[in-house]
């Protein structure tokens, strides 16, 4: 009896139970957000993608409160923190891309030194994902990049 109860205490953990490697949701799920996306850590509300691009994981920066920002509050802010703007498409090998539009920046990527043709990026408190491409979103979610950041 003892071993019934543990093998079925087992069985609903195993399916209840999120891995510390898991998804939070299908795959599809994401395919459908980005055509190029490869997991690269979970699952956190403790930071998010503008901190992830200024290489913090301790806490969830976002100085614009719960609005989206314009472009030219990013570059104030960025600026601020040593940052040049450029508009997207100029040849640099950045460090940070925003996306969304001019007038509301809805996320963005980091772009690791010597990086070719990738970023990182954390999706809010979701998980941290590769993309293959400085351009991995489709406009109906984060949007097309607005700018990179060197």
């Amino acid at each position: 009896m003892k071993k019934i109860v543990l093998v079925i205490a087992l069985v609903i953990t195993l399916f209840s139970a999120k891995t510390a490697l898991g998804l939070i949701y299908p795959d599809s799920w994401y395919d459908a957000r980005s055509w190029t996306w490869e997991y690269n850590a979970p699952a956190t509300s403790t930071y998010n993608c503008l901190a992830y691009a200024l290489d913090i994981t301790s806490t969830w920066v976002w100085p614009w409160g719960s609005t989206h920002p314009t472009s030219s509050q990013v570059d104030a802010y960025l600026a601020y923190l040593g940052y040049t703007g450029y508009n997207w498409g100029y040849p640099i090998q950045p460090q940070i891309i925003s996306y969304g539009t001019s007038s509301a920046v809805t996320h963005f990527s980091k772009v690791p030194p010597g990086a070719s043709g990738y970023c990182i990026a954390k999706w809010g408190d979701l998980e941290r994902f590769k993309h293959y491409s400085w351009d991995p979103y489709y406009t109906s979610f984060y949007g097309a990049p607005v700018k990179t950041y060197q």
